[in-house]
């Protein structure tokens, strides 16, 4: 393998200044920008593997202190479940702040800074949460997704001026029951004027699906149009698309008390002269398995789950749902990723990161489970957990999870506070080879999330997307240089190929 150079460069702790007359935005002249600057450091970290490519580390960064406004009644205003977007001009990430709503931070690509940040509509949607992005490669903006505990919302961001506009109720009930969890929206194919955008969501089991470039949009349910079988028991449905490719789902279903991941792929319905027309025809992945190779009838492709809670295998007692994350290969549309953690057997309190490749040859198989963490752990004292992933136009796999590797803890713990670095770990040959890079390395004395300092805790989920030959990740952390109170900080890192 070619050595390569990889700079994970710019992070900056970024919170919002006073003063401001519109309390949904900051100029770049009110932001009070807190930059650690470490320098250039140039510094080639050792490597076991002399094939594995070089990583440098320049400045330590991360992004947007999300307590906003400040608010001195609120001293411990947290953020969490950041997800990110980019593009060639801006990258974009929205994150949930604690009784606030939505916020957001945009990063200008050619001034190489974060320039903006504010909150989406909180005057009116202040409970607004589980925010996600898509890019919007027609117009250079954005589309964010979110929900209330009675609707799916959406927002577009204008790149003209670095704002998003009011929240749109898409679909929602007067009911007050808490669901339409985890609406994550991804962008499909761009027609020379138009882009597809899609959403899936849980409770009920529904898709959204827009033509128009976030404008419009058919609301639908998932069902298997080859049984008529609606998908329920359905737990946070995670799309992935590429381009004009077949939209994938993966969810997580209970069955008989064990845990499987399961998926869906999606057919648009384009036929003005169906009546589902600008809806989306689902059906189950089917693979055929058989120890004696023999022939059976089709089966679902399922993915077998030790656990799908993990608070007492983790320090912290925190509430960790497994959330499967999966992604299309853009080299080869007959293979995808789903990445998740799980223990490393249904008897063992280990986490690890896992991925399986999912191939298709007539029927869909799934490859070993392959272990994505890297570390040297015998008697299964570190943890790896909450995985993000993505697959460049090369068809580099990258991934990021939080990891106490360089900690002794005890899981089911809160005291002492529990500590977390966070670590990317990428492959460039369709998951042979994994390598691993702490993103906070340049400065190991401070964990990524330290308790201690914030009382902060993971939460959900995290963001990762790539653009041209850079990598994005946001994070839940803290910072203890933060001037606030609270030291909690949305965290973004940009690695470089």
């Amino acid at each position: 393998m070619t050595a390569k150079h990889w700079f994970i460069d710019r992070k900056f702790y970024m919170r919002v200044g006073g003063g401001a007359t519109n309390p949904s935005r900051h100029s770049p002249l009110t932001l009070s920008l807190l930059i650690a600057m470490v320098g250039i450091l140039g510094i080639d970290l050792a490597r076991a593997d002399p094939n594995e490519p070089t990583v440098q580390l320049r400045e330590r960064a991360a992004l947007a202190c999300p307590e906003y406004p400040p608010d001195p009644n609120i001293p411990n205003k947290r953020g969490w479940e950041p997800a990110v977007a980019a593009g060639p001009d801006n990258v974009v990430t929205v994150f949930h702040i604690k009784d606030t709503g939505v916020g957001y931070a945009v990063y200008d690509t050619l001034a190489q800074q974060w320039v903006d940040q504010g909150t989406i509509d909180t005057a009116n949607y202040p409970t607004a949460h589980d925010p996600a992005i898509a890019y919007n490669s027609q117009t250079g903006g954005f589309v964010a997704s979110a929900r209330t505990a009675r609707a799916v919302l959406t927002s577009s961001f204008d790149p003209s001026t670095n704002q998003f506009g009011p929240w749109v109720e898409r679909v929602g009930t007067n009911t007050p029951a808490k669901g339409y969890d985890k609406p994550w929206i991804v962008a499909g194919e761009m027609t020379p004027s138009v882009q597809e955008f899609y959403v899936t969501y849980w409770s009920p089991h529904g898709y959204l699906r827009s033509t128009d470039g976030g404008n419009e949009w058919v609301v639908g349910l998932m069902i298997d149009s080859n049984t008529g079988e609606p998908v329920t028991g359905c737990f946070c449905p995670q799309p992935a698309v590429y381009q004009d490719g077949p939209l994938y789902v993966a969810y997580v279903k209970a069955i008989s008390g064990n845990y499987y991941i399961r998926f869906l792929v999606g057919e648009d319905i384009d036929d003005p002269n169906d009546p589902n027309c600008g809806g989306v025809r689902f059906t189950h992945l089917y693979g055929i398995t058989s120890p004696l190779g023999g022939p059976v009838p089709p089966v679902r492709l399922t993915v077998p789950l030790n656990h799908n809670w993990f608070e007492d295998y983790l320090p912290g007692r925190f509430e960790t749902l497994l959330i499967p994350q999966l992604a299309v290969d853009p080299t080869n549309p007959d293979r995808l990723y789903i990445v998740y953690h799980d223990t490393a057997t249904a008897a063992s309190s280990d986490v690890n990161v896992y991925l399986r490749v999912l191939t298709r040859s007539g029927s869909w198989t799934a490859g070993p489970r392959i272990r994505v963490n890297n570390d040297v752990d015998p008697s299964g004292a570190y943890d790896q957990f909450m995985p993000s992933v993505t697959v460049d136009i090369e068809g580099r796999i990258h991934v990021m999870f939080y990891d106490d590797r360089n900690y002794t803890q005890q899981d089911n713990q809160t005291n002492p506070p529990p500590k977390f670095d966070v670590f990317y770990a990428w492959s460039p040959d369709q998951a042979t080879t994994w390598f691993n890079e702490e993103l906070f390395a340049n400065d190991p004395a401070e964990p990524a999330l330290d308790w201690a300092l914030a009382n902060t805790r993971p939460h959900e989920y995290n963001g990762i997307a790539w653009y041209g030959n850079s990598v994005w990740t946001t994070y839940t952390g803290t910072w203890s240089q933060d001037q606030q109170t609270n030291k909690a900080v949305i965290s973004s890192s940009r690695i470089d190929w």
